[in-house]
């Protein structure tokens, strides 16, 4: 499998993990809330095993979901996925989305 970047002028750019500039900074973001989140919650009084369970799973998260479905794919590639998720979890087809697009429009 072959990557390359797919965003406009993300050549030029440094990336980290394979990652555009926008990808990068939404995972840097997300260890910013983690980092605060944990904060908050040790200063609260909870545990410190506790705070580290409740903070770590979201940037880990990010990076999963940057590199499984926005590493070396398309713009909108995330956002199709899902609405095909959900579309398959609704047992609607996409045509019958589309179909029904087409009446209400």
């Amino acid at each position: 499998r072959r990557w390359h970047a797919t965003g406009a002028g993300s050549d030029q750019s440094p990336s980290l993990f394979r990652l555009t500039g926008r990808q990068t900074t939404l995972f840097i973001l997300s260890l910013g809330f983690a980092f605060l989140f944990f904060t908050l919650l040790t200063s609260c009084g909870s545990g410190l095993i506790t705070a580290l369970l409740l903070s770590v799973p979201m940037p880990i998260g990010m990076l999963i979901f940057l590199l499984a479905l926005c590493s070396g794919r398309y713009e909108g590639y995330a956002a199709h996925w899902l609405e095909w998720r959900l579309a398959k979890m609704r047992h609607v087809g996409i045509i019958n989305m589309q179909n029904q697009y087409d009446k209400s429009h």
